[in-house]
């Protein structure tokens, strides 16, 4: 069967291609290695290979020129080799998805392979799992420029999806409308049972439509042939198949099954339903509800006339809004009606921690500044307990990772020509900083504000304009500082006349401070 595969001729016979490939690894002085991967997508079962495998090892170990290489998923071990964990393999090897030591490498490696250039800081934490990064890249290739945000994701799981259905249907309208409602119809079962699987073959099979005998070359086959849209698994001997990733298997269910056609008046209803309760934490909660959640915020606009889902239903309980503002702060137009609708909140102590977890995980491990400006808004409507307790405290225990983010929004600054949008994210960021009682922190914060307000330093005025009613005077002093600090350094008459006629004029009339700094950098 390998000699077939390999479209190699008949009368070869698989020790006589072992002997070639040995002469090969001879003659280059290394070893050859022959990789069988996914023993576990074998057809019918993985169980194949329990007979087989034996066999191909003990012909290649006599070739002291050849390496074995195999792959499966951890839960066929027993299936295949008979042990009940993997530690019992010999020579073994665990892959886990990218971590924070090679991701960066392995997101290059794809884009270039895939021809992807991107603009502005993306996230690539975004790409931990390697098929959503194989599948973004296969969505997005060849194209500059790409912007990467959470809903760029999306978009490209719908493009992938899209191109999928396309592929298995070569241009047949009508097996593409089988795919579609096979998609429909596992999404629904999904949905209706609260699991992340359903059992393989038989169960899969029959929410196929328009499947036809044999499996091979079937419509059931080669939408999980494709490799990267399900997956097969076992559980406790039982076999199951399920989306490859749960972001995947969340988005199809919202797409296929809960706003398949949907109005703005279904969406209110099915909100106001008991179903719902299944994307909310409790008893009844969904395996896949934080991912069905995140797609069903990120669809309703294109259902609703561009309408976020906080204006459709703006009672929601505050930690949904919370938990899934990564997807409803894309665009700046739909960032400022978020931090609008945000600061009319009137935020519990537990939400405010929620909020600044949110936010503070996004900018200091994420580096995705985006959201900074709904914290630093929200941050006027908090007594000084609270941005103490909930923010300042957070920046306290981290010193060396604020420093050396700091560093890098300021390199960004001189290297890669962020956009105003940018810019003023990280200027907000900085500004955030000021309310340290850390001094190293305060003063690196403020040199980089100025540094990056230097090449728009109407930034730094605007920003001053919007903290004027801040109670916190120590961002005050400090915003005023680099505004002085800014006027300094850019040299430009008529935007130093602007500032000096709103301190005069504005800032001064309406500031009761005899703060002595602040008064003696507006002189």
């Amino acid at each position: 069967q390998i000699i077939s595969s390999l479209d190699l001729k008949n009368e070869y016979t698989f020790k006589e291609l072992l002997f070639a490939l040995n002469e090969l690894g001879r003659s280059r002085q290394q070893k050859v290695p022959i990789i069988i991967d996914g023993l576990n997508e074998s057809i019918p079962t993985a169980k194949i290979w329990k007979d087989a495998l034996p066999y191909i090892i003990y012909d290649i170990e006599s070739f002291e020129n050849l390496l074995l290489i195999t792959t499966l998923r951890e839960g066929y071990v027993s299936q295949v080799f008979e042990k009940t964990s993997y530690t019992e393999v010999e020579n073994h090897y665990k892959i886990e998805g990218f971590t924070n030591y090679n991701i960066k490498e392995a997101v290059n490696k794809y884009f270039t392979k895939y021809n992807i250039s991107t603009t502005g800081l993306y996230n690539e934490n975004l790409f931990k799992n390697p098929l959503l990064l194989k599948m973004f890249c296969e969505a997005n290739k060849n194209t500059s420029n790409a912007i990467i945000t959470q809903n760029s994701i999306y978009k490209s799981i719908d493009n992938y999806i899209f191109n999928l259905i396309s592929k298995i249907s070569d241009s047949d309208p009508v097996k593409k409308s089988n795919i579609i409602q096979s998609l429909e119809s596992i999404s629904k079962e999904l949905w209706d049972n609260s699991v992340r699987s359903i059992s393989y073959p038989d169960n899969y099979i029959s929410l196929i439509k328009g499947n036809s005998d044999p499996f091979i070359g079937s419509i059931a086959h080669s939408m999980m042939d494709e490799g990267m849209f399900f997956i097969r698994d076992i559980n406790n001997d039982n076999e199951e198949i399920q989306f490859t990733y749960d972001m995947v298997g969340g988005y199809c269910i919202a797409k296929y099954y809960l706003l398949k056609n949907k109005s703005e008046n279904d969406i209110k209803n099915f909100i106001e339903s008991d179903e719902f309760n299944k994307l909310i934490p409790s008893d009844n909660y969904h395996p896949l509800a934080e991912d069905i959640l995140k797609a069903f915020f990120y669809l309703t606009p294109s259902r609703c006339g561009d309408k976020p889902l906080y204006e459709i239903v703006p009672d929601l309980p505050t930690i949904i809004y919370i938990a899934n503002i990564d997807i409803l702060s894309q665009g700046v137009s739909e960032r400022m009606k978020l931090v609008k609708f945000f600061t009319s909140l009137s935020l519990k102590d537990s939400e405010i921690n929620m909020l600044c977890e949110k936010i503070y995980t996004e900018m200091i491990e994420q580096k995705d500044f985006n959201n900074a400006p709904l914290l630093y808004y929200c941050y006027f409507n908090w007594s000084n307990y609270q941005r103490d307790i909930y923010w300042n405290e957070r920046i306290r225990t981290n010193v060396w990772k604020i420093l050396e983010l700091l560093k890098y929004i300021t390199k960004e600054s001189y290297l890669k020509n962020p956009t105003d949008t940018e810019r003023y994210n990280h200027l907000i960021f900085s500004t955030l900083l000021f309310s340290s009682t850390d001094n190293e922190i305060r003063n690196s914060a403020t040199k980089s504000a100025v540094i990056i307000a230097q090449s728009n330093p109407y930034l730094i005025l605007e920003l001053l304009k919007k903290s004027i009613s801040l109670s916190d005077i120590y961002i005050l002093e400090r915003v005023v500082a680099v505004l002085c600090g800014v006027v300094l350094r850019v040299k430009d008459k008529n935007f130093t006349n602007e500032c000096c006629e709103y301190l005069q004029n504005e800032f001064l009339s309406n500031t009761t401070t005899n703060h002595i700094i602040i008064l003696d950098y507006i002189e």
